[in-house]
């Protein structure tokens, strides 16, 4: 999910649910994101591997403080740089409340870039099938939970 709900009531809401939480980190968590940046940057990733073409770089830790509101005692963060042929290179910062030993870095990677697939399938037939212009995705009623 995108960053803008990672907010503790949110997560909070979707835990008592029973669902599992990966969403984009960015910058409305400041803490949080300084500390996985200086943590992941000063080390040398958990798990490298091919991705097609591209090559991935994971980093992984479950032991982050929480924010303020947020229940639990620790956060988990993923770091990936994902380095394309061409040389461009993506970075992404994602958190979650599945453990390491549930979910592995690899499969909580997937997880977080098939994010995109679904958004980004979810927009193109909203445009083309149903001729809408723009999604007010933003919206804290565009996702309902049935």
């Amino acid at each position: 999910m995108d960053g803008e709900f990672a907010t503790a009531p949110f997560l909070h809401t979707a835990g008592d649910l029973g669902l599992p939480i990966v969403a984009r980190l960015k910058a409305n968590l400041p803490e949080l994101l300084a500390a996985a940046q200086k943590r992941f940057r000063s080390q040398p990733p958990k798990l490298t591997f091919p991705h097609g073409s591209d090559r991935v770089e994971l980093w992984d830790a479950e032991d982050f403080d929480p924010w303020e509101n947020l229940h639990g005692e620790t956060v988990r963060v993923l770091f990936y740089r994902q380095q394309k042929p061409d040389g461009e290179v993506i970075e992404a910062f994602w958190l979650t409340d599945s453990p390491i030993a549930k979910v592995s870095s690899r499969v909580l990677y997937h997880r977080a870039k098939s994010r995109w697939e679904i958004e980004n399938q979810g927009f193109n037939d909203a445009k083309n099938r149903h001729g809408l212009e723009h999604i007010c995705h933003h919206h804290p009623n565009s996702l309902l939970i049935t």
